[in-house]
């Protein structure tokens, strides 16, 4: 239809179904009007309001960014360490003071994923925390490019304020649990709890303040929290220059002689003896955890149940006894990883170790076929201590019974710690114990049996059911059978710990005369004669006469100066009525 009164059509009105695409039309020619009005205006600046507005260079850098950060490769080889660590050094303190926040922390999160550094060491050179490289590390593997206006202005971020009454009340909480300062320095030590102060501060004063706040203002009085650490030895304060010398110079031998694992010729063993475990439903003395479905009960007491020999049978019957105790000692192959453990049930002794090493020696030897010469490294006291006469007879039977000229190194006083067996045997089969309790033999045996590691440790567990008495000492006579040369820093020292024994040139009149004797052996022994029993009480009364004798009778003088130190000391003093 034409237009008859030649009117201006207007562009909003229509009709029919066509009123929301005229609508939208009008919308976008009024946007289009607003933005040609706009560019007449003078351009904003960047403020709290509108903190997303951005220049025209700054447009170009971020595209610019955008496509750096498209084109970086996916996978890329570990750059070493060493290489890169003194040209970051030098390098990020530049970036940090010349790049924006977002891209400087997108550039620690490159350094992190694409070198060998780790995040808390790429943190310890930029001098900044580990979470913010991590959040970089993140951007980078997701390929988000970081904003490159954002920026915070000097100042910004959480207040570190503390106002003179939130001090006061956190000094106040501190002092109420602290014990004390430390005596080798100006710290002050406290029971108090970062949460505990915190709640406190809320339920006071209605202030809210994060943890890290409150820890932070603790340490910079000099306020820590810490844990105990075991580096005193038990001679430290009292053992003389000479002492640190000559321990000094015996761990220099034990180097020299950890150098021959790798000589055909020398057999190098770490032995020690493990804790004793006794056996039942008690809880795990190691303190372990396990993912079982319901919780194990366990006795509330550890006690020792005394193995009754008269009810055994046969060695099954011994295995699923939840009685006695386990004895384990253990000897480690340093050069092969390889654990043997033989588990006793009676008493840790010197013939014991050597019934132990004796037992296990013919599969070792396998491994080691063209060895003439064995290495114990081993502690300087228990069963195999440095002073004990016993052990080096035993170890000289040993030496007759293998043919092996026998070297002892024992480590000094208070450094059983460094031994091998401790760390690579000890500690992995402590944690297969803590897993579940010990109720029997069987079980122990299974469990050292079972420990592995990813190195590939392999542990070989058997039983042994002799018994093994205590207080057994050489005559002169076997002591002299057998060559035994002292060498070392300690050769001249009281206790000597290195020597070398040879026990081929001992008769057979020279080694001990009892056999050991099982439980089973026992069992048929254990009921003894009337003349026995009477031998046993009168060895009793003869000692309880001897002590006896030994004891001054009091007099009146010695009950003068008893009434004396109660005088001075009335604490000491006992109410007979409280006691009755």
């Amino acid at each position: 239809m034409m237009n008859t009164n030649n009117a201006p059509i207007n562009p909003i009105k229509s009709t029919g179904n066509h009123s929301g695409d005229c609508q939208r039309q009008a919308t976008v020619s009024i946007s289009n009007t607003e933005k040609n009005t706009s560019l007449n205006k003078p351009k904003k600046r960047r403020d709290s309001k509108n903190p997303d507005y951005l220049s025209k260079r700054e447009e170009e850098q971020q595209i610019k960014l955008i496509s750096a950060v498209e084109k970086l490769p996916i996978n890329i080889g570990a750059v070493p360490a060493f290489t890169l660590k003194p040209f970051l050094c030098i390098l990020l303190p530049i970036l940090s003071a010349c790049l924006p926040e977002a891209v400087y922390r997108f550039v620690l999160g490159m350094v992190s994923l694409y070198t060998s550094l780790t995040n808390k060491e790429v943190a310890e050179i930029a001098h900044s925390s580990a979470r913010r490289v991590s959040r970089g590390r993140s951007e980078v593997a997701q390929r988000r490019a970081p904003l490159f206006h954002k920026q915070r202005r000097k100042g910004g971020g959480r207040k570190t304020k503390i106002t003179p009454n939130i001090e006061s009340e956190i000094k106040r909480y501190v002092s109420l649990r602290s014990y004390g300062p430390c005596t080798q320095g100006l710290q002050e030590y406290t029971a108090a709890t970062v949460r505990g102060c915190q709640k406190l501060l809320e339920r006071k004063l209605g202030v809210h303040i994060s943890v890290g706040l409150i820890y932070k203002y603790l340490e910079d009085n000099n306020i820590r929290f810490r844990k105990n650490k075991k580096l005193l030895y038990g001679n430290q304060k009292t053992e003389t220059k000479e002492q640190k010398i000559m321990r000094h110079l015996q761990f220099d031998l034990i180097n020299e002689y950890m150098e021959k694992l790798n000589s055909p010729e020398w057999l190098v063993l770490s032995v020690d003896g493990k804790k004793k475990e006794n056996l039942g439903a008690f809880s795990s003395s190691c303190g372990g955890y396990d993912l079982p479905d319901d919780p194990v009960i366990v006795n509330d007491h550890d006690f020792f149940v005394p193995l009754n020999v008269k009810t055994l049978q046969n060695e099954g019957d011994l295995l699923s006894r939840q009685e006695g105790k386990a004895v384990p000692y253990g000897i480690y192959d340093i050069a092969l990883n390889k654990g043997y453990m033989n588990i006793g049930i009676s008493s840790d002794t010197a013939e014991f170790v050597q019934k132990s090493i004796f037992r296990f020696l013919p599969e070792i030897r396998k491994d080691h076929p063209e060895a003439s010469n064995l290495l114990l490294f081993c502690d300087g006291g228990g069963s195999n201590a440095a002073r004990c006469k016993d052990f080096k007879y035993q170890m000289a039977v040993l030496s007759k019974k293998t043919g092996l000229k026998i070297t002892v190194i024992h480590y000094p006083p208070y450094r059983s710690k460094f031994n091998k067996i401790e760390r690579r045997l000890f500690a992995y089969v402590s944690r297969k114990f803590e897993r579940c309790p010990l109720y029997n033999l069987q079980c122990v045996l299974d469990l050292a049996r079972s420990t592995t590691t990813e190195t590939g440790l392999v542990v070989r567990a058997e039983l042994d059911t002799c018994i093994y008495k205590t207080g057994q000492k050489p005559t002169d006579e076997q002591m002299n059978s057998f060559s035994c040369k002292y060498f070392g820093p300690t050769k001249q020292a009281k206790i000597k710990l290195s020597y070398t024994i040879d026990g081929s040139k001992m008769k057979d009149s020279d080694l001990p005369s009892q056999k050991s004797i099982t439980v089973f052996d026992i069992k048929e022994n254990i009921d003894l004669s009337k003349e026995e029993k009477q031998k046993i009480k009168k060895e009793k009364e003869n000692r309880k006469k001897e002590r006896e004798a030994k004891t001054v009778p009091e007099t009146k003088e010695s009950r003068r100066k008893n009434r004396r130190t109660n005088a001075a000391n009335p604490h000491l003093k006992i109410d007979e009525r409280a006691i009755a």
